[in-house]
């Protein structure tokens, strides 16, 4: 039996990243959860009975804000218990910071990926999941990995041609011309 897997994020940017997992999606028993916006509603026919729908808040509006995350809370704690998981994976940000909180409470593992939009620091939401997220993937680690492999490739390239193909080339031409 497949695993049930939750991919979550707000809509945007990271809900575009978080769609970089797509090609995993048939491998699992999974739902995709994001803000309702003009922008996501094509989610519904491109991944039929598999995408449910937050309110879309955002901070800019200090008003409304509080009340749609409030009801995104109760929505999120319906959405779990409907769902179950077994893993929320999520890019991030407010909008799945109540469904990562209720499913560490119930027993979920939680795999954060920070976005690649902040190299150098973590979002607010990635500063709270990271205290208790089973897997969380920054950019740091990216960034490390990635610079390591460019430096030792690079590295290995001037070593093999200056240290070894040039001398041999020069010799053996000098011994030709002799």
């Amino acid at each position: 039996m497949k695993k049930k897997v939750m991919f979550i994020s707000s809509a945007g940017g990271h809900l575009s990243e978080l769609l970089m997992l797509s090609k995993l999606f048939p491998k699992y028993n999974y739902t995709l959860i994001t803000e309702r916006t003009a922008s996501t509603t094509y989610l519904t026919k491109k991944y039929p009975k598999k995408v449910f729908f937050l309110y879309y808040g955002t901070k800019d509006h200090l008003l409304t804000y509080p009340f749609k995350l409030l009801a995104n809370c109760f929505k999120s704690l319906y959405l779990y218990f409907k769902i179950r998981p077994e893993f929320i994976v999520t890019t991030g940000t407010h909008t799945a910071g109540p469904m990562c909180c209720i499913g560490k409470i119930f027993g979920s593992k939680i795999i954060y990926i920070e976005t690649l939009a902040n190299a150098k620091t973590k979002t607010a939401t990635g500063r709270l999941i990271y205290l208790f997220a089973d897997l969380f993937g920054d950019n740091k680690t990216l960034l490390h990995t990635v610079s390591f492999v460019v430096a030792f490739t690079f590295i290995t390239l001037m070593h093999v041609v200056m240290g070894e193909l040039i001398p041999k080339s020069v010799a053996i031409a000098k011994t030709e011309g002799a």
